[in-house]
């Protein structure tokens, strides 16, 4: 079984067809990493990410730190299900036309 995916640094997409629905969701990354209203959530993210490794290593420490652990995780994971569903609404838009 094949995976879909795409390398950001080539450009290149593996795992699906030119053209399929999965091909224009995969098209939808480039096009999401290259817009500019998304840059400054992208690096957010980045620091998100950061924080919540962060926060689970105190948590193994100091039992009490659950709850920052968990909102920084909900903020990274909550980005992640963003740029899904806005490369889903993109491949829709190219696909359907």
């Amino acid at each position: 079984m094949k995976f879909p995916h795409c390398d950001l640094q080539t450009g290149k997409i593996y795992g699906c067809k030119k053209g399929s629905w999965e091909w224009y969701h995969e098209k939808g990354h480039f096009e999401f990493n290259k817009n500019s209203k998304f840059s400054f959530l992208i690096l957010l993210n980045g620091y998100f990410r950061e924080i919540w490794i962060f926060c689970i290593m105190v948590t193994l420490i100091i039992k009490n730190f659950i709850y920052p652990t968990i909102f920084f995780f909900l903020l990274y994971f909550g980005f992640f299900l963003f740029e899904e569903w806005w490369c889903n609404q993109f491949a829709n838009r190219k696909f359907y036309k």
